[in-house]
């Protein structure tokens, strides 16, 4: 719609759509926890398309977003698409309740050398969801900041007539060892 409408206007051709990179991610999520703390961030890549008055220019736009759950306080820190600094002031933070959240994942498999729990899916959700898992693990082992088991692979419909898929994919998980708290104080500092 933007280039005919800037073809309309100024009879000049747009600007050349963004070049993804080869490795190009919509989204790397990183979660770090030792039990008692639990660290999560999410960088997000976004493409965004200017209007026919700025020959719809596009660009590849980066957030960030980090929460930290840690010593009964929830500390939040980011930056917005424009690059401005989001930070709030601790709120409570109380240790994530993990019983029966991860029940109905009850499928064992393997997938890229790491041992999962899979959700069945349902007759006639195949076409929207053809896969959730997490880790297979002691239930609580690999939660987020809410207690909700972290989704290590999974693929999502996201745009059926096209054939398209949203994958999330473990790039590596690391069970038991031990976590440098280091990683904790650097986001908890002001």
């Amino acid at each position: 719609m933007c280039v005919t409408v800037h073809q309309l206007k100024t009879k000049s051709p747009p600007k050349p759509f963004v070049t993804f990179p080869a490795d190009f991610v919509t989204a790397r999520k990183t979660y770090v926890s030792d039990g008692t703390s639990y660290l999560f961030k999410e960088e997000r890549f976004d493409v965004e398309v200017g209007d026919a008055d700025q020959a719809c220019e596009s660009r590849i736009v980066r957030t960030w977003t980090t929460y930290l759950g840690r010593a009964g306080k929830l500390h939040y820190d980011g930056i917005d698409k424009e690059g401005k600094r989001l930070v709030s002031p601790p709120g409570e933070f109380m240790p994530p309740e993990t019983e029966g959240k991860a029940d109905h994942f009850t499928e064992a498999r393997t997938i890229g050398g790491i041992a999962v729990k899979c959700m069945p899916i349902p007759p006639g959700m195949q076409q929207a969801v053809s896969q959730i898992c997490v880790a297979d693990a002691k239930p609580g082992t690999l939660v987020d900041v809410h207690g909700e088991p972290i989704t290590l692979f999974s693929e999502t419909a996201i745009v059926q007539d096209m054939a398209s898929v949203l994958r999330t994919e473990a790039k590596s998980v690391r069970i038991g060892g031990k976590v440098d708290q280091a990683v904790f104080d650097a986001v908890a500092a002001p």
